[in-house]
């Protein structure tokens, strides 16, 4: 009789991401907690670190699934031939 083993690999991450770091940074040196202003960017800027990697993601999927749509259409009119 064979003996199974059943392990449990399941880990959890919890705490702030790196972009979630340099949004705070961002947001202090422009609000001016820091002594010096040291920075003048608009407000995209500093709140960039929380929309461009959603917007990379939303880029990468509509570059997918207009190829997908592309490869579609093409085999669909190869098949009609």
């Amino acid at each position: 009789m064979a003996q199974t083993i059943i392990t449990n690999n399941n880990t959890t991450r919890s705490g702030i991401s790196f972009c979630g770091i340099l949004f705070i940074v961002l947001l202090l040196l422009k609000v001016g907690v820091v002594e010096t202003q040291v920075v003048q960017w608009s407000w995209w800027a500093i709140f960039a670190p929380l929309w461009v990697p959603s917007a990379i993601v939303v880029g990468i999927m509509a570059i997918i699934t207009v190829f997908g749509i592309l490869v579609a259409a093409a085999i669909a009119y190869f098949e009609d031939k």
